[in-house]
């Protein structure tokens, strides 16, 4: 008997500890594996946190988020701008800061805000280590086109670090915006099928994702800003943001070029932005004083100090840029990766259709992930015109393939001049081999030069091997502006005296007719695979370059905390934020609001 007891003692034993038992312990209930529990925040319902939310690698630590009360998480309706809540009895100066707070609990808290129904809502979701308050939203308050009520989500208390227990707040900061979207369909009749956006900066864009999950997916727009890398990618979709979570999901990548760096180079929408390839901003010096965000305690801020991030940041900028100079879009250019782009291999936007990176974008017909790929400038306004160039290189005894890259300094017929270049900091070099047409890309500030008269063309030689000769020879060169609908004129240039361009030496190049070329000239890369390609004499782009491209990056331009829009200046504090006055946001180009080269001292 005893031996029979001691047995089934025994085998319970095991059975019990190999069971997933649950436990509830105050709001919290926990299981016997480690990393999955669910969470219940008063009124807002339950978080499950299960398997697909652990992994060792990518999310080894799964925090419970604090409380609802303690994270506090505020709507701000903003009453100036252009949004259909800002009236002159309102505000004296259409200029000044001014907002109400919402309470996702009382509907008169909206009512008395000013909350109307005009037919659109902007939701704005900051970072972690930011606040509602933070300049990028200030700015776009003054940028919404159509009457909109625009609402920066404040869950400043909760974006603390350390990031672990900010990413778990996140959560709880989600299920707020879903109530808060509730009561506004209850009693303002908001149409979440066709009158919502939500922008989010890094980890506000994967609470952007939450909220559309939430909503089932029904969510008209989501734009991602340089979403957060590090917990989130390579996790399932239930974990991050997604390109299902909304009707059309855009995500601007900026920041994912190092161990270091906030973004992912993960795509996670309909349409994913690559600016400069996400790798380190042109002008920005990304400090590394502190230790990686995702090890950063609170200790180690100022008040008021937000982690520097200039290269994460960007993202916020090139976006509203882009709603800022409309007379210079922002022209991505769909292309599998950014090598091929920077070979000139996807700037035909009549094969694929190239995109304008713009607030008001809408493309739900093009192919989920659609990677988008352009380069900017290293100070506002940050656009740059994009020019398709074909350089047929000339067969010559001398000339062996070189590795380098060309300048340009092109005059149009108005005599307007624009210097391009394939980078900001003219460093991405490739192959060019003797006898074949090459294309390529380079980009220019403004103005737009459409009918070339002449240039320079600058040889940068970066080749290690032949070193006695390292000129190129070129028999003549096509020009043409990337636009939209491909509408700007081919420009053919030949040089003026004699196709040898030496290394760092300008030559002069002429407008001529490139047609007087023989036809059946080879498009670098075709040879290879044997089949018939023709050169831009001839009109046609059946084939392009498949060279290699290597890139550097820049310094930190030291005006670069001085050149940006903003909206005012407010302090770090959990005080309602007092009314303050700007200036047109196209004249905000010299306030330093918006922060990302400062130098950060560790905190007392």
């Amino acid at each position: 008997m005893f031996l029979n007891f001691f047995i089934i003692l025994l085998f319970s034993l095991i059975l019990f500890s190999h069971a997933n038992v649950t436990i509830v312990k105050g709001d919290k209930i926990a299981s016997n594996e480690p990393h999955i529990f669910a969470t219940c925040v008063e009124s807002l319902g339950c978080l499950d946190t299960n398997e697909k939310w652990y992994h060792p690698k990518y999310r080894p630590v799964n925090l419970e988020p604090l409380d609802r009360n303690t994270i506090r998480t505020e709507f701000f309706l903003f009453k100036s701008g252009s949004g259909c809540n800002n009236t002159n009895n309102e505000t004296k100066n259409d200029k000044d800061i001014l907002f109400d707070i919402i309470s996702n609990q009382n509907p008169d808290t909206a009512k008395v805000a000013g909350y109307k129904d005009c037919g659109c809502l902007k939701l704005l979701v900051h970072d972690f280590t930011a606040s509602g308050h933070a300049g990028w939203i200030k700015v776009l308050t003054f940028l919404v086109v159509n009457p909109c009520n625009v609402v920066s989500v404040n869950w400043e208390a909760g974006a603390e670090p350390p990031f672990d227990q900010a990413i778990a707040n996140a959560r709880v900061v989600a299920l707020e915006i879903y109530a808060f979207i509730r009561m506004l369909q209850e009693h303002f009749h908001l149409d979440v099928k066709h009158e919502i956006q939500i922008v989010g900066h890094g980890v506000g864009a994967h609470i952007a994702g939450y909220v559309g999950k939430a909503l089932q997916k029904t969510l008209p727009k989501i734009t991602g800003l340089d979403p957060t890398g590090a917990r989130f990618e390579n996790m399932p979709p239930v974990v991050r943001l997604d390109v299902d979570d909304a009707k059309f999901v855009e995500v601007l990548h900026t920041d994912a070029y190092n161990s270091r760096s906030q973004g992912t180079m993960q795509p996670l929408g309909r349409v994913d932005y690559y600016l400069n390839n996400a790798g380190h901003q042109p002008g920005c010096n990304d400090t590394w004083q502190l230790p990686k965000f995702t090890e950063v305690t609170r200790d180690v801020l100022q008040e008021g100090k937000i982690l520097p991030a200039c290269s994460h940041k960007r993202a916020y900028k090139y976006y509203i840029s882009a709603a800022i100079n409309k007379e210079c879009p922002f022209i991505g250019i769909p292309c599998e990766s950014y090598e091929k782009f920077m070979n000139g291999s996807c700037t035909d936007c009549r094969k694929s259709q190239c995109l304008i990176m713009r607030y008001d974008s809408f493309s739900s017909d093009v192919p989920k992930n659609t990677k988008v790929f352009l380069n900017t400038n290293s100070e506002p306004p940050f656009c740059m015109h994009t020019y398709e160039i074909a350089i047929s290189v000339e067969k010559h005894d001398k000339m062996k393939k070189l590795l380098g890259f060309f300048e340009f300094i092109l005059v149009d017929e108005n005599n307007k001049v624009s210097f391009a270049s394939p980078s900001i900091d003219g460093t991405v070099a490739r192959t060019f081999l003797p006898g074949f047409v090459h294309y390529t890309i380079a980009y220019a500030p403004p103005p737009e030069i459409d009918k070339i008269k002449e240039a320079k063309v600058k040889w940068r030689n970066t080749s290690k091997f032949n070193l006695k000769n390292k000129s190129i020879y070129v028999k003549y060169i096509t020009i043409m502006r990337v636009s939209e609908k491909m509408n700007a004129p081919v420009n053919g240039l030949c040089p003026e005296e004699g196709p040898e361009i030496k290394n760092r030496d300008f030559v002069h190049f002429n407008k001529c007719d490139v047609s007087k070329f023989k036809h059946g000239e080879v498009i670098a890369g075709a040879a290879e695979s044997g089949s018939d390609k023709t050169a831009a004499a001839s009109g046609e782009r059946k084939n392009y370059s498949k060279s290699n491209s290597h890139e550097g990056t820049s310094e930190c331009s030291s005006s670069e905390e001085t050149k940006y829009p903003t909206a005012g200046t407010t302090k770090r504090s959990n005080a309602p934020l007092a009314p303050t006055t700007t200036s047109d946001p196209k004249s905000l180009e010299n306030s330093n609001d918006l922060p990302e080269c400062e130098a950060v001292e560790p905190g007392k």
